[in-house]
């Protein structure tokens, strides 16, 4: 299992993600996670979850969360998880699970050990490995004293590896890459000198001096605003030799002629701890520059080598740093070095050439030549000439013996022999002209090397794939404040707007295009007005490079030129399965319109793996089997086209029949003998049945949305998730209400059932949550509903179940009740006996109404002296 304490608490299994089942559950997981194995004691736990909280047994409380946990463990298949021990409880943690909290401090331990000797590509790597585990704010969901605790911990720690990983990047030369990195940090942390002062020195090796006077100009007027302090004297010693332009400040790769090696105040300021206290890079005492805040550079050689010649090619990286993707660059770069043929693949604006840029420049020293070839603007059968001109094989440097136009000789010619890399950039729309000639390529230049970007492979022979995802949410963050800052250099990310940015990101799928064009708007917007305008995000993400090709510049465009390259079947699967907002099983894709013609399921098929190809939809297993799902952005711009096909209106009609069905099966099942099946199986579908239940309400079918969240009631009480039942079913009954008022005719038959059933369970839900007086509102309401009602059938079941249900909602429950919590009504057969309503409740079936009817009849009629009619008016929803 991977478990993820670095943002919102996460588990995660090889079959799924665990779905724990409340705030104090995960309180509890997160609690013994801190653990880290051990024993956490009962008292310690009710005292640390419990302190503020109202209950009135917590002992109690505690036992009914861990059943909770066991089951939601259970159901991924993780039964031992939780054990109790010694008057406690643990978190099981074998060797193969992973903390992403462990891992991160031993990447933080290994780099520093790096930094110690002296092994900076090495410390860079491992620190921003670690780095990158952190998915937003460290216990991001959880509060109270230990949280808070070790949330402090594991945040400095992480700054401590922002700043050894700057240190690192300086000893290398990546001064460039570092500025808006540093900038970014001073923002949320700017008392903490270790970055200023590399920030400084940073500054002045790219060449901006005045900007690294500026920069301890601003830090020393807040350290005297705010503490009322002076600068220490090691950073006051670094500005004096900025002023000096003393040449011990020259970074690696810019040596002055005669230069000693640095001893003077920088390297007094590398070494000498924080004397306000700010903690240290390295406890002290630790030896060699793992201290270090900035790190001195290296002597200068008078018998070192002169820079040669450049290689051949044509390769020019871009503007601006390059931010986070270290994990994705070290991966490529390592599978270039390994394979002939590379194709990176994932959807637009996900970054696929950026990536491919770095990695080209990384590749460059040990290679004869790099080459890159833009293919974005060269339509058919233009491959083989843009090509060769991007080579520089022009008219004029024909040989004698070839063809003015036999490019692919001509290309041969000039790679055979020489250990090239060349990059093919934007082919998606051109493969069945790339792929035979990459091939012929490859088959000819046994040296060659070929590295491609496409959303979706070349399918040739001998291909190696490297699917991009999109960005963490942490790199996403740093990416955003990096190109804010570039924007607008006033812009500032201080704690809590950090995680604003976060959820910013978050809304957009972390995808770099994305955030990029989000990022242009913060001089005008703040980063909260920017994700309140997501709803309409392609109308808001248009401001893009003008240097960028035209469906490189706005998100919207992006995408239409993925939907453009789609033949029609691809497009109706694809807007179809827009519906299902968490995603389907393949089971469920073949219940779209694809499948009312001819099609065999084989083509079905078919089209979802072309479409998965196309980096428009992506598996993922779970416990059921694979899901098929696609990124917000995408599922958004898929429902906008779907609301333009003609075939958009049938399409809903069979997503909202699809889950009237599915509901009604799974009322079915949990009150069978698979309980746990359909429990498990009806959670996994949660998001996709309310998206349904919303959309009949925009279609004013809100009745039948009502009815479909009510079917629910008894899954949410099994599960042990009544808060979210009672949130989903008062947001249904608020539409209807709202819909009620302006109504004069009167309520169907199907809407008094939903609003039986709604008022009900909305009693037995507030009560077992501990919320009796809304309860009672609620079987007031209910007593109401049954009075009012035309359908002779809730006259008699009325009274049936309101008794149980005005005991229920008594603080403190009659002998009579049981006492574990069990739903209001209690069914009887014809005998008369009482079913364990464990197993069965009022909505167990569509046609449980009227079979109750008679049974109900026997018990109402030792009440009541005169019963009302017991005929049915057919059969009921």
């Amino acid at each position: 299992m991977h478990f993820a304490l670095l943002g919102r608490l996460r588990l995660r299994t090889g079959s799924g993600v665990v779905g724990l089942p409340g705030p104090v559950s995960r309180s509890i997981v997160a609690r013994l996670l801190l653990a880290r194995g051990g024993v956490v004691q009962r008292d310690t736990l009710i005292d640390e979850l419990w302190g503020e909280r109202e209950a009135r047994n917590p002992a109690n409380a505690l036992q009914v969360q861990i059943t909770k946990l066991r089951a939601a463990f259970a159901a991924q298949g993780e039964e031992g998880r939780l054990e109790s021990r010694h008057g406690g409880y643990r978190l099981v943690l074998g060797p193969q699970d992973e903390l992403d909290a462990a891992l991160f401090e031993t990447a933080v331990r290994e780099g520093r050990r790096s930094l110690a000797d002296q092994a900076y590509e090495q410390a860079e790597r491992r620190l921003r490995d670690g780095l990158s585990l952190w998915q937003g704010r460290a216990l991001d969901d959880l509060d109270g004293p230990a949280f808070h605790a070790e949330r402090v911990r594991l945040e400095e720690l992480r700054l401590s590896a922002l700043e050894g990983a700057a240190s690192a990047g300086l000893e290398l030369g990546r001064t460039a890459d570092l500025v808006p990195e540093l900038k970014a940090l001073l923002s949320v942390e700017p008392l903490r000198e270790r970055p200023r002062a590399q920030l400084m020195l940073a500054l002045y090796r790219c060449g901006r001096h005045a900007e690294a006077l500026a920069v301890y100009e601003e830090g020393r007027r807040r350290l005297n605003a705010e503490l009322g302090v002076a600068p220490s004297p090691e950073l006051r010693d670094l500005h004096a030799a900025v002023l000096r332009h003393e040449p011990s400040l020259r970074g690696p790769g810019r040596p002055l002629p005669g230069a000693a090696e640095a001893d003077g105040p920088t390297a007094q300021l590398s070494s000498a701890p924080d004397r306000r206290g700010l903690p240290p890079h390295q406890p002290s005492g630790a030896p060699g520059p793992a201290a270090a805040l900035v790190p001195a550079p290296a002597p200068y050689s008078a018998s070192a080598p002169a820079p040669g010649p450049a290689a051949p090619g044509n390769l020019r990286r871009p503007l601006g740093p390059f931010v986070g993707r270290r994990a994705d660059l070290d991966a490529l770069h390592a599978m270039v070095d390994r394979e002939s043929l590379v194709t990176v693949v994932g959807p637009g604006g996900v970054g696929k050439t950026r990536l491919a840029l770095e990695t080209c420049a990384l590749a460059q020293p040990a290679r004869d030549g790099v080459w890159w070839v833009d293919l974005t603007s060269v339509g058919d059968g233009g491959v083989l000439a843009a090509v060769a001109s991007a080579l520089g094989l022009s008219d004029a440097s024909v040989r004698p013996d070839q063809p003015p136009h036999d490019y692919v000789h001509r290309l041969t010619s000039l790679l055979d022999g020489r250990r090239t890399l060349l990059a093919l950039d934007n082919c998606e729309h051109l493969l069945d002209e790339i792929a035979p000639l990459v091939t012929a390529l490859l088959g000819s230049c046994r040296s060659l090397m070929v590295l491609t970007t496409s959303r979706e492979p070349l399918n040739v022979s001998g291909e190696a794939l490297y699917p991009l995802a999109p960005m963490s949410e942490e790199e996403a963050a740093d990416l955003f404040s990096t190109r804010a800052v570039m924007i607008e250099p006033a812009f500032a990310v201080d704690a809590a707007a950090r995680e604003h940015v976060r959820a910013l990101c978050r809304r957009l799928d972390g995808l770099p295009l994305a955030v990029e064009l989000a990022a242009a708007h913060v001089r005008l917007l703040t980063v909260r007005e920017i994700t309140a305008r997501l709803d309409n995000r392609f109308a808001l993400l248009t401001r893009g490079d003008r240097t960028a090709p035209a469906r490189h510049r706005t998100l919207r465009a992006v995408l239409d030129w993925s939907y453009g390259l789609l033949d029609s079947a691809e497009r109706r699967v694809l807007t179809e399965l827009a519906l299902y907002v968490d995603g389907c099983s393949l089971k469920e894709s073949g219940r779209t319109g694809l499948a009312d013609s001819a099609a065999a399921e084989t083509e079905l098929l078919d089209v979802l793996g072309r479409l998965v190809d196309k980096s428009l939809l992506f598996s993922v297993s779970s416990v059921g089997g694979n899901r098929l799902r696609m990124l917000d952005t995408v599922r958004e711009y898929a429902l906008a086209r779907l609301a333009e096909e003609s075939w958009g209106a049938a399409a809903e009609e069979r997503f909202t029949d699809w889950a009237v069905r599915f509901v009604h099966e799974g009322t079915q099942g949990v009150a069978s003998g698979d309980q746990a099946g359909w429990t498990r199986r009806l959670t996994e579908e949660s998001a996709n049945i309310r998206a349904a239940s919303e959309l009949l309400v925009v279609r004013s079918r809100v009745a039948e949305s009502l009815l479909l969240e009510a079917r629910l009631g008894y899954h949410w009480f099994v599960s042990g998730r009544e808060d979210e039942g009672i949130e989903r079913l008062q947001r249904s009954l608020s539409a209807h209400d709202a819909t009620a008022v302006t109504r004069t005719d009167e309520p169907t038959a199907q809407e008094e059932w939903a609003l039986f059933y709604t008022f009900a369970w909305l009693a037995w839900l507030n009560h077992v949550a501990g919320r009796h007086a809304v309860a009672g509102s609620y079987i007031r309401r209910h007593e109401d509903a049954w009075r009012k009602a035309n359908n002779p059938d809730l006259a008699v079941l009325g009274p049936a179940t309101t008794p149980c249900t005005r005991c229920s909602t008594a603080r403190g429950a009659s002998r009579s009740c049981s006492p574990s919590p069990r739903p209001p009504w209690r069914a009887r057969d014809s005998t008369g006996t009482v079913r364990s309503s464990r197993r069965t409740g009022p909505l167990t079936a569509s046609s449980t109404e009227t079979s109750k009817a008679p049974a109900a009849t026997v018990w109402w009629r030792s009440r009541r002296p005169a019963p009302p009619p017991t005929t049915s008016r057919g059969r009921s929803p």
